[in-house]
């Protein structure tokens, strides 16, 4: 199941998150299911762009990781982000990222399409990806 704080997978007899730390009693979300009510939060594509230029990139990662987050709430199934930091293995993480993209628009993004747009792209793509997140939101 899923941490409904965090959206982190935990054990199904796990009474603590091991991502968050925060209790489980209410119970998390079983395997393929998003959490209820659960949405990704809308953000400004223009500061997406622009916020990683001013604090030399760090906005860029913190994006990927609550964006991440947010999807692994629904129902996506993207590892931990600090594969971010491994040479070849952040490829691999950011296909299962993008799949979470697909996951989260319901399809109106492919997989391929946000893969190519951050791979090549990087800021601009993740602007590009973020407003198609917001739409997804809206």
């Amino acid at each position: 199941m899923y941490c409904p704080h965090c959206g982190k997978e935990v054990a199904d007899d796990a009474v603590v998150c091991v991502g968050c730390g925060r209790s489980l009693q209410g119970g998390g979300t079983k395997v393929g299911q998003g959490r209820v009510g659960s949405q990704m939060t809308r953000r400004s594509p223009a500061a997406v762009l622009l916020l990683p230029f001013v604090t030399f990139g760090i906005y860029e990662l913190y994006w990927l990781v609550r964006t991440k987050t947010e999807m692994n709430a629904q129902g996506a199934k993207i590892p931990t982000a600090w594969l971010l930091i491994v040479p070849i293995a952040n490829w691999y993480w950011l296909w299962r990222f993008s799949v979470g993209v697909q996951h989260a628009t319901g399809g109106k993004t492919s997989a391929a399409t946000s893969f190519l747009l951050y791979f090549f792209l990087s800021v601009i793509g993740a602007a590009i990806i973020q407003n198609e997140l917001n739409k997804a939101a809206a």
